[in-house]
């Protein structure tokens, strides 16, 4: 956990729940289930009457990074319906099948804007950002390994927008610099647990694809060679048609 002026302290201990406090928001994070392939980073944020909003035009910024592990589908986030408050905006187009040790397996980000004077007065309100997990290589013993959930960073910030920056202008430096209040946790405190294969059956699985492909393209062709020959009548009938 890294701390920047003036944010105050927060303990830390993904994927069970994170709490930060500044500025008089209380934001507690959480990564749920915490284990396979379908995740979600939830945030419950409140703030007490006394200090809604905490500054005249400010905005809640919530950006997530991914690594190799994990990716947003900017699809699934254009068609999720988010609260009135709530603007989000996913940047980058990761390749949605590749595995977590590919070269194509790019990194992109989502950033999720609030808009603090639509929060609700004393009230808890809920923020849950979809994300995925990549397969990861097969290990000779190992069945499950420790994955990297997204790097999070929260920022008070005083902006009267709507929406968050575009993607080209999009970055920690620039939150950073119009920020009230900063909370960052590091990527590696937090291990979400996925399967994995195990390396010896690859062989395995490599003779069984190839044994099934092959029996598909026999029946396919034996199906070929044996279709009924169509009658003289069908074709004399076919050609005065």
């Amino acid at each position: 956990m890294h701390k920047h002026p003036p944010a105050a302290n927060a303990a830390l201990r993904w994927p069970s729940a994170a709490h930060y406090s500044a500025s008089g928001i209380d934001v507690s994070a959480d990564t749920s289930p915490g284990y396979g392939f379908h995740q979600h980073a939830r945030f419950n944020i409140t703030a007490p009457p006394s200090v809604h909003p905490p500054q005249r035009g400010t905005a809640l910024a919530i950006f997530l990074q991914f690594g190799r592990d994990a990716f947003a589908d900017r699809y699934e986030i254009a068609r999720t319906t988010w609260p009135p408050a709530v603007s989000i905006r996913c940047c980058g187009d990761a390749d949605l099948e590749v595995a977590a040790d590919s070269p194509a397996a790019r990194e992109n980000s989502v950033i999720a804007w609030i808009q603090w004077d639509q929060v609700p007065t004393n009230k808890t309100f809920q923020l849950d950002v979809p994300f995925h997990m990549r397969y990861l290589p097969p290990e000779i013993e190992r069945r499950h390994m420790p994955a990297q959930a997204p790097m999070t960073n929260l920022f008070v910030i005083n902006s009267t927008a709507t929406a968050p920056p575009s993607c080209d202008a999009l970055s920690l430096a620039q939150l950073e610099l119009h920020s009230l209040a900063t909370w960052q946790c590091d990527r590696d405190t937090r291990g979400i647990q996925m399967p994995v294969g195990r390396a010896g059956d690859a062989e395995w699985v490599g003779v069984l694809t190839c044994a099934v492909v092959l029996l598909g393209v026999a029946i396919v062709l034996r199906e070929l060679l044996f279709l009924p020959k169509p009658r003289v009548q069908d074709l004399d009938k076919l050609k005065t048609s």
